[in-house]
Formats: C-alpha cells, sequence, structure tokens
C-alpha cells in the first residue's frame, strides 16, 4: 500500500488523470485511514503524503466511503430546505443568541491578519463580496492555520468540504462550534440523529414545525 501511495504521488503530477487519482484513493483508502485514526498526522504532513485528497472530488469521495452518505449534494438539498426556517429560529431568537450565530463559523475577509489565521483551529477564508449577484474571487479553507482547500465556489460549498475533512482528517468538532457541527451533522446531514443533544433537539423540533 506504501508503494500505491507513492504511485498515486506520481500520478498527480500528471495531466487529465482524475479516473487513475480516483481509483488508487479507493484502494489506498483503508491504509489511508489506519494512518489518519492511529497515527493522527498533522496537516502538514497528510497535505504532504496524501495531496490528492485535499480536492473537492476526493473529499466528496471520502466521505462516502466512510458514511454512505453524500456529502455536498445532500448538504447543499438540506441547506436549500431549511435555509429560511433556520433563519427564522435565529431572528427570533435575538440578543447573544443571534451575536453568536453571525460568528457562527469564523469567516474572514481579505483584510485579516495572517496571525488571525494562523490561530484558527478551522475558518472560512472570503476573498472578495458574496451575494445574489456577485460570487467571491476566492474562498479558502484552513485547518489549524494551513490553507487545506482553495477556488471554492461558495461559502455553502466550503463549509460542506470543511465539515466532510472533519470526517476524512478524523478530526474532533472545536468546543465552540460543538452545537453548530452536530446540528449539520444530526439534523441536515441525518448522520447518527437518534441520539443529540437537548439544545439541537430542541432546534430540530422548531425546524420542522409546520408553518
Amino acid at each position: 500500500m506504501e508503494q500505491e501511495r507513492i504511485s498515486l504521488l506520481a500520478e498527480q503530477q500528471k495531466r487529465n488523470n482524475r479516473q487513475s487519482i480516483k481509483e488508487k484513493m479507493a484502494k489506498t483508502f483503508g491504509y489511508r485511514r489506519q494512518e489518519i485514526v492511529h497515527q493522527r498526522p498533522s496537516i502538514e504532513g497528510l497535505l504532504e503524503r496524501w495531496p490528492a485528497l485535499f480536492h473537492m472530488e476526493e473529499v466528496n469521495a471520502e466521505f462516502m466511503r466512510i458514511t454512505t452518505f453524500p456529502l455536498e449534494t445532500k448538504f447543499l438539498a438540506q441547506l436549500d430546505k431549511h435555509s429560511t426556517k433556520l433563519l427564522q429560529v435565529i431572528r427570533s431568537r435575538g440578543g447573544v443568541v443571534k451575536q453568536k450565530t453571525t460568528g457562527i463559523l469564523q469567516v474572514l475577509d481579505e483584510e485579516a491578519e495572517a496571525g488571525e489565521l494562523e490561530q484558527a483551529t478551522m475558518a472560512i477564508f472570503v476573498i472578495g463580496k458574496e451575494d445574489q449577484f456577485h460570487r467571491p474571487k476566492d474562498v479558502k479553507v484552513l485547518i489549524e492555520g494551513t490553507e487545506v482547500l482553495s477556488g471554492l465556489p461558495s461559502v455553502a460549498t466550503a463549509f460542506a468540504m470543511l465539515f466532510g475533512l472533519i470526517y476524512a482528517l478524523n478530526l474532533r468538532y472545536p468546543k465552540e462550534l460543538q452545537s453548530t457541527f452536530e446540528v449539520v451533522q444530526k439534523v441536515l446531514m441525518e448522520l447518527e440523529g437518534k441520539k443529540m443533544s437537548p439544545k439541537v433537539n430542541r432546534l430540530r423540533t422548531q425546524l420542522f414545525i409546520p408553518e
């Protein structure tokens, strides 16, 4: 399997080689998973040893291998389904809850200091404006101060990729974002949803109350 990993690195240097990379990533899944779970390598180490993992297509594929659920398509569909009601719930709470939710994930603009990025456990870095009329110039995902994905089309896609990487890299949810990611996992993605914290269960109940 180590020879397959080295061969995979060589394949990445070739153009128009996605199918071969896809096949080798699937073949080395067990070997890679054992390394990630038991050895807990650094993000920099994983980028060096498994650079193919840090592409949207392979994040989606790895998430499917681990959970048997599609990542990006399900996340975006569920977000579209629940976003209106979710915003209503947030606005109805106001005050401190609303302020905390506004910064639910550290989304940094292009003026962010380098020190901010280095200290961010997990962050989405947006360059340029994003609204219904504009796409950002770039959207990146950073983990442990290291850029792991770039060129993403939207913040929503970036959030999906970050969630997928948490699974792919066997990471824990940051303490300050525990409830946020629990909502994504158990309410939006419907993974292990039989057991959830009272706070998340209340939100789930509110989302499914008929208009």
